[in-house]
């Protein structure tokens, strides 16, 4: 169509504005959303050769952006197929370190993109690339409470040993998530989960785990009675932490249940025994000694 229009003298590139580049204009409508123009430049682009067509889908902006990050970018589902269905690139870095995958999940909140998401990881995207804060696309999706999207990228090999530039895993961000996030942090504790039924060590590693604040995966959690004895439960079975980095924990963990008001876990705490607790720091404390009075009560 676009050579018989050029063959009666149409000219394909009428609608770029004076002084602008091709490329420009071309990264421009990508980033409007208009699929039509898209479509048309594309589909000139491709008459005047494949090398063509990948060289405009590997232009980059000041930012080091190319076509397929600004479409991801502003969540332009159609654009993108027609963007990766032309051969672009599907992991070119940004000069962030971004790539268009994480781009995409930062627009995916609302579930609304959860289907180009999934084309993208089928399509061969890098699930285990890091942002510039240590960032995965794991861990963003588990920010989105994005659940089917967790299962995907577990299924499809995402690593969840990766620790970000805060110190934090997928653990201690499904652990601080929305009510929503707990079933996201079941699947992580059954996800490559042992014959003998403890947690796989990537996990496991997480459970004692604090981030550059000081927080682990229990604190983060300490306003979900149900999350923190999820954690709980699950952790203090794992064998893969010494009775000193228990001890060490305890105290932490029981201060937490109780500013949090958590009666069951402060039992459950307690139950563990002075191996565990060490409760000599606690009446330290007047008010905290004075509240933990009142919740150890049976």
């Amino acid at each position: 169509m676009v050579e018989l229009l050029k063959r009666y003298g149409a000219n394909p590139l009428s609608g770029v504005k004076h002084g602008e580049s091709i490329e420009t204009e071309f990264r421009q409508a990508v980033k409007s959303g208009e699929v039509k123009k898209v479509r048309n430049m594309l589909a000139l682009f491709e008459a005047e050769g494949s090398p063509n067509t990948l060289q405009q889908l590997a232009t980059r902006d000041e930012l080091g952006q190319t076509p397929l990050h600004l479409a991801a970018l502003h969540g332009h589902d159609e654009i993108i197929r027609m963007i990766l269905n032309h051969g672009a690139p599907v992991d070119p870095l940004n000069q962030e370190g971004y790539t268009p995958l994480h781009k995409l999940i930062w627009q995916a909140h609302d579930g609304g993109l959860d289907e180009i998401i999934h084309d993208m990881v089928i399509a061969g995207a890098n699930i285990k690339s890091a942002d510039e804060s240590g960032r995965t696309a794991l861990m963003r999706v588990i920010e989105a409470n994005r659940t089917k999207l967790v299962e995907l990228l577990l299924s499809k090999g995402a690593d969840v040993s990766a620790i970000d530039t805060d110190q934090r895993g997928a653990l201690v961000y499904a652990a601080g998530g929305t009510p929503k996030n707990f079933l996201i942090l079941r699947l992580l504790f059954e996800h490559k989960r042992q014959s003998d039924g403890s947690l796989c060590p990537a996990i496991a590693d997480q459970i004692y785990k604090a981030d550059n604040t000081g927080k682990t995966p229990f604190l983060a959690a300490c306003y979900a009675d149900e999350k923190m004895m999820l954690i709980l439960e699950r952790g203090m079975n794992t064998g893969n932490s010494t009775p000193a980095s228990r001890t060490a924990h305890g105290y932490r963990l029981l201060r937490a249940a109780i500013l949090s008001s958590s009666k069951q876990c402060v039992k459950f705490l307690l139950d563990r025994g002075k191996d565990f607790i060490d409760l000599d720091k606690v009446y330290q404390d007047p008010a905290l000694a004075a509240s933990f009075a009142i919740m150890s009560r049976k």
